[in-house]
């Protein structure tokens, strides 16, 4: 269940009445809980709703290196993501 399916707008979470932007850790402040996969921690809103989100409605961070720096590694592996 995505988080769009329980509220009613964005604005909801992520604006407060002075049009400021919520931090993603004001709602999601736990780590995964595996008993309840319905309630995702941080790091999975971030990769698993926002990009998506971002990335359909042309806003916000939609790449990694929008948000993560490049560390100075030899060799790192990578795979590909599916488009969603």
């Amino acid at each position: 269940m995505l988080h769009v399916d329980v509220i009613e707008s964005c604005e909801e979470c992520h604006h407060a009445p002075s049009g400021e932007i919520s931090a993603c850790s004001e709602c999601h402040t736990t780590p995964l809980d595996p008993e309840n996969r319905s309630k995702l921690g941080l790091k999975g809103a971030y990769h698993l709703q926002c990009v998506g989100c971002h990335q359909d409605s042309q806003s916000g961070p939609t790449r990694c290196a929008d948000c993560h720096q490049r560390k100075d590694v030899k060799s790192i592996g990578t795979r590909k993501l599916e488009a969603r």
